[in-house]
């Protein structure tokens, strides 16, 4: 009985730097691999995507694994849907986009002052 509970004893460590890489490494890689799987799942016509090269488009067109993205006016290319990384639409991406845009007040300002200068 007394090995029994030496063995076990030598083990507590090794359990608990399992349990550590799990809730460390495995678990978050999991969650963040099921989000991507309901994103090209959900994926259709009319969405806004991210392609792993970084261009944002307008998804046109779905066929199997191919996606058909408009990147510009009269401009579609077609990708692999594992080459689609994310909406744009992101926690991140919302707030600096909203950050980056300048409102109404400042584009006015903005043109006024563009158009002093043009004057002097």
């Amino acid at each position: 009985m007394g090995e029994i509970m030496t063995a076990i004893k030598g083990f507590w460590p090794l359990l608990l730097l399992l349990a550590f890489f799990y809730f460390a490494l495995v678990r978050p890689q999991k969650k963040q691999q099921n989000k991507r799987n309901a994103f090209l799942n959900a994926l259709q016509k009319g969405d806004y995507v991210i392609t792993a090269g970084g261009v944002y488009g307008l998804v046109k067109k779905i066929t199997g694994n191919v996606v058909s993205v408009q990147i510009a006016p009269g401009t579609i290319i077609q990708v692999d849907k594992r080459a689609l990384q994310a909406p744009p639409e992101d926690e991140g991406d919302k707030k600096s986009s909203e950050k980056s845009q300048p409102t109404h007040k400042e584009e006015n300002s903005a043109k006024e002052d563009t158009e002093e200068d043009a004057k002097d």
